[in-house]
């Protein structure tokens, strides 16, 4: 069937076409320490939009101070994180993984996926914000990063 073979030949160009995008593109680098590779990632959703919503703007980093900075200068005055005593840029490596303010709230999500996590090990974003978790842990993660960003008290399900 001449359609389905020039249907599979446009799709191979196609994903060609958005890996060579995707590697070489400076818009969105940041994205690919999460993703290195473009994939499909309907495994990335779950049937909770609230919480399909906070990943998305934490895989995005757009809820945060070193973005919003850039966008609203005059209401955010600074891309470093609000604790003075890091005075890092607030990107969602620096907010999830490294951030001694969130100390306590990232030590109590450790724990609850120290199942999938080697001893001592820090996890990575991309196991964290879903692309790269066991199947059988999504769920957890989902919930453990949720459950962070309650305690941390930047409750980004209310942005806009």
């Amino acid at each position: 069937p001449p359609y389905a073979s020039a249907k599979r030949d446009i799709s191979i160009i196609v994903e060609q076409l958005w890996a060579h995008t995707w590697s070489h593109s400076s818009s969105g680098s940041h994205l690919r320490s999460i993703k290195p590779v473009p994939t499909e990632s309907s495994h990335c959703w779950s049937s909770d939009r609230r919480v399909d919503r906070l990943l998305l703007l934490l895989r995005h980093g757009t809820c945060l101070n070193y973005f919003l900075h850039k966008c609203r200068p005059i209401d955010i005055p600074s891309p470093l994180c609000p604790f003075a005593v890091c005075s890092e840029e607030e990107t969602v490596s620096h907010f999830l993984l490294y951030c001694e303010g969130y100390a306590l709230p990232r030590a109590n999500m450790l724990r609850c996926l120290d199942r999938w996590l080697s001893p001592g090990a820090l996890p990575s974003l991309r196991f964290l914000l879903g692309n790269n978790a066991p199947s059988e842990s999504i769920s957890t993660v989902r919930k453990s990063v949720e459950k962070f960003l309650i305690a941390t008290g930047r409750n980004l399900l209310s942005s806009s």
